[in-house]
């Protein structure tokens, strides 16, 4: 269910109207009766196994990737440091 809400009862029943969202509901926000927003429950994430997103790391590296990035960062270097240790 859509239901339009104003800014203004937004801001005088943002209790009432939060808590009321149900996960088939969203609450459309406007000003002057022009939509603004839109309030949407939170949907639950989905646990997905990993051979369902292998491909994701089977995808080929760019090649250039790793020399663009290191021309435009003088920041960049291969050296391995323990970030605990104080710099002299």
């Amino acid at each position: 269910m859509i239901r339009h809400v104003s800014v203004e009862q937004l801001q005088v029943d943002v209790t009432e109207i939060v808590l009321g969202l149900r996960a088939e509901d969203e609450i459309v926000v406007t000003v002057s009766d022009e939509p603004v927003a839109r309030i949407v429950p939170v949907r639950p994430g989905r646990w997905r196994m990993g051979r369902d997103i292998a491909h994701i790391f089977e995808t080929p590296v760019d090649p250039t990737w790793q020399t663009e990035l290191a021309s435009q960062s003088d920041v960049l270097d291969d050296a391995v440091r323990d970030s605990w240790e104080t710099q002299s």
